[in-house]
């Protein structure tokens, strides 16, 4: 009657260690943890610069329309006094 063979490690190899396979899941999970990280952190610097941008050109109105104001009060003016004036003088008839 013939033994035969069990399946499993061949001899003079060294068991498995049950420790090894929870070490490549924990390393696995880092590498996941650092990937979503960087991918955070990309995405949050996209959308300091957009806000930096959106920032910039809000000043670049709000100066535009600044001038703008002063221009036309100063016409405004102008065209107050000369009614002024006209008025001082008196109507043509």
């Amino acid at each position: 009657m013939e033994t035969q063979k069990k399946a499993g490690r061949p001899k003079g190899a060294k068991a498995a260690d049950p420790d090894s396979e929870i070490d490549v899941i924990i390393m696995r999970r880092r590498d996941e943890e650092s990937d979503h990280q960087e991918a955070a952190n990309a995405r949050a610097r996209r959308t300091f610069k957009l806000g930096q941008r959106r920032a910039a050109r809000r000043r670049l109105w709000i100066d535009y329309h600044d001038r703008q104001s002063r221009i036309h009060q100063g016409l405004a003016d102008e065209h107050y006094q000369r009614s002024v004036e006209l008025k001082r003088e008196g109507v043509w008839e």
